[in-house]
């Protein structure tokens, strides 16, 4: 039973995988909050192209 808890311990290789996972985590959480102008810019945009369209 030591020799799988020491076995255990010594074993890095998820290590990598959670490190990977928490930045990608952290770059969500700093993007997210940046959409929503971003996105009410193109509805701006989109919505000005659409008026000044001539109708069929």
């Amino acid at each position: 039973m030591r020799v799988c808890l020491k076995n255990l311990l010594k074993e890095r290789s998820g290590t990598t995988a959670i490190e990977y996972a928490l930045i990608a985590s952290l770059i969500a959480m700093v993007m997210l909050p940046a959409i929503g102008p971003i996105t009410d810019a193109l509805v701006g945009v989109f919505q000005q192209l659409s008026t000044a369209a001539p109708q069929p």
